[in-house]
């Protein structure tokens, strides 16, 4: 078992992170890295993201509110959860319910998803630069839906960013216009 906030040092190897029940009939989560490692941990997903949002300076709750403004939508659950420009995690179903809320819920994180494919009984998830894949239990139509909001939270996030460099420089020239004026009537 790996100690508890190792894998935030290792947040861009991350591939996915996912839950799965021990022998004991308890929920822990395995984290999956791009080099075939993983990490387990004996708490439930949601507490390993929560870390990584901490790890970030953030919260579960306001990446999910922040992903909900930049969709447009209302609901704030099951929103992709951009962390960093390079770490948007993915919410998808990864097993069956056993029992009553004992979480289904993993991740992938979108920049490492090259494919998915129709497998069995539900999807096939390639990872790049891995020869790592993941087989799912939910319709190749609601992971294509759910990586696609991935990909327009993340676009609409580098829109935003690109807005505020662009304010910043026209605060920055309007400045320094503002001084050479200055200077130029000290002379």
């Amino acid at each position: 078992m790996a100690k508890r906030g190792d894998y935030q040092k290792r947040w861009r190897q991350i591939l996915l992170i996912r839950p799965y029940y021990r022998a004991d009939g308890r929920t822990a989560s395995k984290i999956l890295y791009l080099d075939g490692s993983s990490d387990d941990l004996y708490c439930r997903c949601e507490q390993v993201v929560a870390e990584l949002a901490q790890f970030f300076y953030t919260t579960i709750s306001l990446a999910q509110k922040r992903a909900s403004e930049l969709l447009g939508e209302s609901k704030e659950r099951k929103v992709p959860i951009l962390l960093h420009e390079d770490f948007c995690l993915v919410p998808l179903k990864f097993r069956e319910e056993q029992q009553k809320n004992t979480g289904t819920i993993g991740y992938v994180v979108l920049r490492h998803v090259t494919e998915v494919e129709h497998h069995l009984s539900g999807v096939r998830i390639h990872f790049r630069n891995s020869r790592e894949h993941f087989d799912i239990p939910q319709r190749r139509a609601t992971v294509t839906k759910q990586l696609k909001r991935a990909r327009l939270l993340h676009y609409n996030f580098q829109q935003e960013q690109r807005s505020l460099e662009q304010e910043e420089v026209k605060k920055s020239t309007k400045k320094q216009k503002k001084s050479d004026d200055r200077q130029q009537r000290l002379w």
